[in-house]
C-alpha cells in the first residue's frame, strides 16, 4: 500500500492510508486519500456531485474500480450514492452532526481516562509527540491557517488513541472525525472560541499528571464549544474535479 503522510509532525511515522482505508490498496487507496483530503479541506463541499467518468479519466481506471472506492467512502459516511443518480459528497443532517459529536465525546472520554490512569507506564516519547503536535498547532494559528488547524484537530484524536496504544480505536476515531468535520463544514456558523493549541497543551498537562477528572473536563468543554457553533445551513456547488485533485 502506498504511504500517505499525516500533516502533524507527531504522526509522520504513521501510515495515514492504512488508518483511513484499510480495505483498499494501490491506486484505490490513492483515490480514497485524494478524495478524503479534498472533502476534509472543504474543496469538495457537502452536496457536490462527484462525476465518476471524469474521475475514471483522471486516474486511468475503470468505473468498477471507482465504484469500489466510492462504496467504501459511503460506508464511512463521506459519500452518498443514491440509486442510479451518481455520487455526491454526503450532506450530514444537523441531528447526525450532534450524534457524531456525542460519539466523539464518548471515544475521547474513554481514551483520556485510560491514558491518565496509566500515565506512569507510558513512555515520555509518546507524551513528547503530543507536545510536538501542539507546537505545530501554534505555528498554524500564527499563520491563520484554519485549513491546517482543522486537519490537526482530527489528527489529535488519532494521536491520543495511538498514545493509548490502540490502533483500532484510532481508525474508528478517524472515520467519526472525518464525518464530523464534514458535518461541521455544513452546519457550523462560527469557529469555536479559544486556541486549539491551548487545548492540546492543557490536555498534555492533565494526562502527564494522571489527572483524569481534569482531562475529562477539557473534553466536555471542547465538545460543548463545538455544539455551540452549530447552525442550520447548506452548501453545494459545481466544481472542477481535475483542478481540485491536482490533475489536469
Amino acid at each position: 500500500m502506498p504511504k500517505f503522510n499525516y500533516l502533524s509532525p507527531a504522526l509522520q511515522s504513521e501510515d495515514a492510508a492504512s488508518m483511513q482505508c484499510a480495505s483498499l490498496s494501490g491506486i484505490e487507496a490513492k483515490i480514497h486519500v485524494d478524495l478524503w483530503n479534498a472533502i476534509i479541506d472543504r474543496k469538495l463541499k457537502p452536496g457536490v456531485k462527484l462525476e465518476e467518468l471524469v474521475m475514471c479519466d483522471i486516474y486511468g481506471i475503470s468505473r468498477t474500480v471507482m465504484r469500489k472506492v466510492l462504496m467504501v467512502m459511503e460506508q464511512d459516511g463521506l459519500v452518498f450514492l443514491p440509486p442510479n443518480k451518481g455520487a455526491y459528497v454526503a450532506s450530514p443532517s444537523l441531528p447526525s452532526a450532534l450524534e457524531m459529536l456525542e460519539m466523539s465525546e464518548a471515544l475521547q472520554t474513554f481514551v483520556v481516562q485510560r491514558i491518565a490512569a496509566n500515565h506512569a507506564s507510558i513512555s515520555s516519547s509518546k507524551f513528547d509527540r503530543i507536545a510536538e503536535h501542539g507546537k505545530a498547532e501554534e505555528k498554524a494559528e500564527a499563520a491563520h491557517d484554519f485549513r491546517l488547524l482543522r486537519r490537526f484537530d482530527i489528527e489529535f484524536g488519532s494521536l491520543l488513541c495511538l498514545v493509548h496504544g490502540n490502533g483500532t480505536l484510532a481508525r474508528e476515531w478517524e472515520r467519526n472525525a472525518s464525518c464530523l468535520a464534514l458535518a461541521l463544514s455544513l452546519h457550523q456558523s462560527v469557529q469555536p472560541a479559544g486556541r486549539q493549541s491551548d487545548y492540546t497543551r492543557q490536555m498534555l498537562a492533565r494526562l502527564t499528571a494522571g489527572d483524569a477528572a481534569g482531562a475529562l473536563a477539557l473534553v466536555r468543554d471542547r465538545i460543548g464549544q463545538l455544539r455551540g457553533t452549530l447552525d442550520t445551513r447548506s452548501d453545494g456547488e459545481n466544481v472542477n474535479l481535475r483542478e481540485i485533485l491536482g490533475l489536469h
